[in-house]
C-alpha cells in the first residue's frame, strides 16, 4: 500500500504494513506518528509540495474543536475508531509534532461527522500536554 511505502521512505520500519483501505484501523505507535508529523513539517513526506498539501489538508475545522483542535494546533488529524477502542489525535502544536491517544476507557461522545471519540479524555490529555509544553518553554527561557 501507498501509506506503507510513504512510512518506509521516512525511515519508519516499526509500523506494520498499513491496510490498503480503512487506514484508521492500522497499528501506529505514538512515537511513529510524531516522527511522521516531524517529517511532514520538514517537507520530507514524498516531496515538499506533497508535505505542504497534507499539512494544509490537516488544518483544524470547527467540527473537530476538541483535544488538540481546541488548543490552537496548526494542523491535526483527529478521531479514529469507536467508543470501545482507542481514539487518537496527532498534530502540530506550538511548533511541536505531537500525538495523543486514549486507552479505550471513558465516556464517548457522538461527533457531528459520525465518528466516536473519547472527547473528555482527549481534552484532558491535550490540556496536560499544553501545560507541559508551556513549562518546557519557560524552562528554556531561564
Amino acid at each position: 500500500p501507498v501509506m506503507t511505502r510513504i512510512l518506509r521512505s521516512i525511515g519508519d520500519t516499526s509500523t506494520p504494513d498499513a491496510p490498503s483501505h480503512n487506514t484508521g484501523t492500522m497499528t501506529w505507535s505514538v512515537e511513529a506518528q510524531v516522527r511522521f508529523l516531524a517529517a511532514l513539517a520538514h517537507d520530507r513526506v514524498v516531496s515538499p509540495g506533497t508535505s505542504r498539501f497534507l499539512l494544509e489538508s490537516m488544518k483544524p475545522i470547527p467540527e473537530h474543536a476538541w483535544g488538540l483542535g481546541r488548543l490552537g494546533a496548526s494542523a491535526l488529524k483527529g478521531g479514529w475508531l469507536a467508543s470501545d477502542r482507542e481514539s487518537r489525535q496527532m498534530g502540530i502544536l506550538d511548533g511541536y509534532a505531537v500525538a495523543i491517544l486514549t486507552d479505550a476507557v471513558g465516556p464517548a461522545v457522538r461527533q457531528g461527522d459520525g465518528e466516536y471519540a473519547h472527547v473528555e479524555a482527549l481534552n484532558g490529555l491535550a490540556d496536560r500536554l499544553k501545560l507541559r509544553l508551556h513549562a518546557d518553554a519557560e524552562a528554556h527561557r531561564q
